[in-house]
């Protein structure tokens, strides 16, 4: 699917410790693909660290990844689609996504519509507030 819509595989994957099996990592090796996993094997003691960081880091990716699916299961209901034909249930599934990234928009633009109306109320009171003390000493 990358490949058709991009007219090129990925650099590199981030999977699961379930795919990390060698037949993955030689059919990814042929195509160029890099899966962002430690090494096979009882690995050397001078590559330790350096190999748990990259898998802490890799980790991390794929648990921003993985909770994005999970909110879309059980807050928009993901996990309900029941459809028959693949076109169909690729189609609900975008259309999730769709919502949830219209959702991100509105809930920034209601936090930027709030913040300039907070700004202007200020703006507003300091300018009563200097005509208020303005007409108080006039009088």
């Amino acid at each position: 699917m990358f490949r058709y819509r991009f007219g090129h595989y990925p650099e590199a994957v981030d999977v699961d410790q379930i795919y990390r099996t060698r037949r993955t990592r030689a059919y990814c090796q042929n195509l160029g693909i890099q899966i962002t996993a430690p090494p096979l094997g009882r690995p050397g003691q001078d590559d330790l660290a350096a190999i748990r960081k990259q898998t802490l880091e890799d980790a991390k990716i794929r648990n921003q990844i993985e909770g994005k699916f999970g909110q879309a299961k059980q807050r928009f209901s993901l996990s309900r689609v029941m459809t028959k034909s693949a076109n169909t249930s690729e189609t609900a599934i975008a259309i999730t996504f769709l919502v949830m990234n219209l959702e991100a928009m509105l809930r920034l633009l209601a936090f930027l519509f709030f913040s300039w109306l907070m700004f202007c109320r200020k703006r507003f009171f300091l300018s009563f507030g200097k005509m208020f003390l303005t007409f108080s000493a006039l009088s």
